[in-house]
């Protein structure tokens, strides 16, 4: 037997996959954004009133150095969703904001996921974008499927998906 997604079934095209350092704004209701993360940071920012949203993926908060473009980065993705979304119509003033991810996976290592999350919720907070939805921290990975068009994001959690025991 063959499997077929819930999406398919009900006649709509599967979510587009958001790797890390992908950025995607839609204004199209047939869309719908998903990504996994894990220490990963993901922001999606939606315009009620234009009916627009779109979603990042970075995995690291600060890039390398200023002159750095590379998207994996929150400091370089996250402006560049928010001039995106107002060059397609969008109003930085009507902007809200989801924030998922930001997980603390291993138990060894530096807590880049605080790190991220915490990068994160300060840059939105400086830019005057309100948080409607937040799911972060944690030991647990995240699946997020965004609706850009409705601000509709549905924030799973995985399960087994948690750091090994500390010693």
């Amino acid at each position: 037997m063959r499997p077929v997604s819930d999406y398919a079934r009900a006649g709509r095209r599967p979510p587009t996959l958001i790797g890390v350092g992908g950025i995607a704004w839609s204004g199209d209701s047939a869309v719908v954004y998903s990504t996994l993360l894990g220490s990963c940071i993901a922001v999606c920012l939606w315009d009620k009133m234009a009916m627009k949203g779109g979603l990042i993926h970075f995995l690291l908060a600060k890039a390398p150095s200023e002159d750095c473009d590379d998207t994996r980065y929150g400091e370089v993705s996250l402006p560049l969703l928010v001039n995106n979304l107002c060059a397609v119509g969008c109003m930085k003033h009507r902007l809200q904001a989801i924030v998922a991810g930001g997980a603390d996976l291993l138990s060894n290592m530096q807590p880049i996921g605080t790190e991220n999350t915490e990068f994160a919720l300060e840059w939105l907070r400086k830019a005057g974008i309100p948080i409607i939805k937040k799911d972060y921290g944690g030991s647990n990975a995240r699946r997020v499927r965004f609706y850009p068009t409705t601000g509709l994001c549905e924030i799973t959690t995985i399960e087994g998906a948690t750091a090994p025991p500390r010693g």
